[in-house]
């Protein structure tokens, strides 16, 4: 039974044969902060390529409507920043939900982790961090 799919080259896509036929491409968006104890916070979204050019349309259109060139959270939370300084309290919370909306409805799995940097510096020792 064929889906009307093209086939796809297992050679094409530098996979091996033995994953089997059915393919999911994946991408993730991921960004690091420091938290007020100094410990490196990661966290991100993994999805499906199809998500993320949904999502990527989804996003802009809503960051364009409320005349907004980029979003970031810090940006947002500060009262001195002037990227939001335009919208009224209501609209402020509108684009926010729209954009958590869209990140609920195309984001996929979101994960995260905190590494403590005095732990690590204590576990791993100078020469093999030279090393990596």
């Amino acid at each position: 039974m064929s889906s009307g799919l093209p086939r796809l080259s297992y050679e094409a896509l530098g996979l091996s044969p033995a994953w089997g036929e059915r393919f999911l491409f994946l991408d993730s968006y991921f960004d690091e902060s420091m938290n007020a104890k100094g410990d490196l916070v990661v966290a991100g979204y993994l999805a499906s390529i199809d998500n993320w050019a949904e999502f990527s349309t989804k996003w802009k259109n809503a960051l364009r409507f409320f005349n907004v060139p980029y979003f970031h959270m810090t940006d947002f939370k500060s009262r001195k920043s002037r990227l939001f300084k335009h919208l009224s309290r209501h609209d402020r919370e509108k684009l926010f939900r729209c954009l958590l909306y869209d990140l609920c409805l195309y984001g996929g799995a979101g994960v995260s982790c905190r590494v403590s940097i005095a732990e690590y510096n204590s576990l791993v020792n100078h020469k093999a961090r030279r090393s990596l």
